[in-house]
């Protein structure tokens, strides 16, 4: 029996794609999350095989990411992804093992989220080979990057960033002003030399950032 969990912010997408998943013979839908946390929880206690994120929104990519940082054996799946290459990279990117088209219809869904449990990919042959080469920049990327450096406190918010908090959610872990974590937002992106918050964890995440051994969250 496959499990899964739906994670999305529209109430009736969830409950549909309830209806059409649940099989009593091949598939259980064993919770259901609005937003991130409640995702995070439902992973933590539940250890779902498959993850399906709603990234048709704009918080989509964010929770992605977060979900399939504490994802550990569960496949993370990315729902409604314009089938583009700009978008379906930046799903993988943030994490996701496979995704589902926006015009996808419901055997292909199927087909997605067994696939995940059998650990196969479904894209179409135009997209693998873009995310082919999108594999083979980053090799070349990673023999010529160059390691950027942070002061202890920006990486901490870097790393917070990655997690998938917002700057509110940073200022209250760390006991900080607002404004004092949108200052240190604006010069991580200065001097990683990047526009977006998730491209600022990418860089943590390829290892571009110095990270003294002893440092710590």
């Amino acid at each position: 029996m496959i499990e899964i969990v739906i994670v999305s912010r529209i109430r009736l997408y969830r409950e549909g794609l309830r209806s059409l998943l649940d099989d009593p013979e091949q598939v259980r839908v064993v919770g259901v999350a609005s937003e991130r946390h409640q995702a995070i929880d439902l992973l933590r206690n539940l250890e779902p095989d498959v993850v399906l994120v709603d990234t048709a929104d704009a918080t989509g990519l964010t929770t992605l990411r977060a979900v399939s940082a504490q994802a550990k054996r569960t496949r993370v799946l990315a729902l409604g992804v314009d089938e583009v290459v700009e978008e379906v990279v930046a799903c993988a990117e943030a994490g996701a093992y496979g995704y589902v088209a926006r015009e996808a219809g419901s055997d292909q869904l199927r087909a997605a989220v067994l696939g995940a449990v059998q650990r196969e990919v479904h894209c179409s042959p135009r997209i693998a080979r873009a995310l082919l080469r999108r594999v083979s920049e980053l090799a070349v990327c990673t023999t010529q990057r160059s390691t950027y450096r942070l002061s202890t406190r920006e990486l901490e918010v870097t790393r917070l960033i990655d997690r998938g908090l917002s700057n509110k959610e940073i200022a209250q872990g760390l006991s900080i002003e607002l404004s004092t974590v949108k200052n240190h937002v604006h010069n991580i992106l200065n001097k990683l030399d990047v526009q977006r918050r998730w491209q600022a964890a990418d860089r943590l995440r390829s290892g571009e950032i110095y990270e003294p051994r002893h440092a710590s969250v």
